[in-house]
């Protein structure tokens, strides 16, 4: 998943939980954050592996492919 999903994802979940007739508990919502904040972390996670390109030009390597 990608931050474009991840946002996507978020923005219909928000959209359907609008429509439920729920009393939302602290507990509920510290939950879904924690499930955002992990799938975010996932996100940055894997896009550390490599060497990242911008990192390369500001340092001048040069990376033969």
């Amino acid at each position: 998943m990608d931050y474009q999903e991840l946002e996507e994802a978020i923005r219909a979940d928000a959209a359907k939980t609008a429509k439920e007739d729920r009393k939302w508990t602290a507990v509920d919502v510290s939950r879904r954050l924690e499930q955002i904040a992990d799938e975010m972390a996932k996100i940055r996670l894997e896009h550390q592996g490599g060497i990242d390109a911008s990192m390369g030009k500001r340092s001048g390597i040069k990376v033969e492919i």
